[in-house]
Parts: structure tokens; C-alpha cells; sequence
């Protein structure tokens, strides 16, 4: 509760955006994220993303739009 930290991946800055949801996180409409960034940290694993799926596309189309694809 008097903790808080994040981090910002510039879009210009990532690879790839993966997605893994095993039987029950599609029961439950979740799943884990993957993003690749071209920095020290390498691979970025965020588990228990809601709609993983929509939120792995929308990612994806805004690195698209930003490269100019």
C-alpha cells in the first residue's frame, strides 16, 4: 500500500507481443502477456491479463501505426 512502481515501454521500443492462455485462463478470460523490447530487460512476462487475447491485438496495432505499417 506505500509501494508503487511501474515502468514504460516506449512502442518504438518493442519486437514482439505474445499471448499464452492454458485451459482454465480461458475459462476465466485471462492469461499471460509477453512483450519484447529491445532493451536490457529482454522479455516482459505479465500473468493474469484480462482478455490477454484483445489486449495482445490492440498492443500489436498501435506498434503498427506508430512504425508506420
Amino acid at each position: 500500500m506505500l509501494r508503487r512502481s511501474g515502468r514504460d515501454i516506449p512502442l518504438t521500443r518493442i519486437n514482439d507481443v505474445a499471448f499464452e492462455q492454458g485451459i482454465v485462463d480461458r475459462l476465466v478470460g485471462a492469461g499471460t502477456l509477453k512483450i519484447s523490447a529491445a532493451s536490457e530487460q529482454g522479455t516482459l512476462t505479465f500473468v493474469d491479463i484480462p482478455h490477454v487475447h484483445q489486449t495482445s491485438l490492440r498492443i500489436n496495432e498501435q506498434v503498427r501505426a506508430v512504425q508506420g505499417r
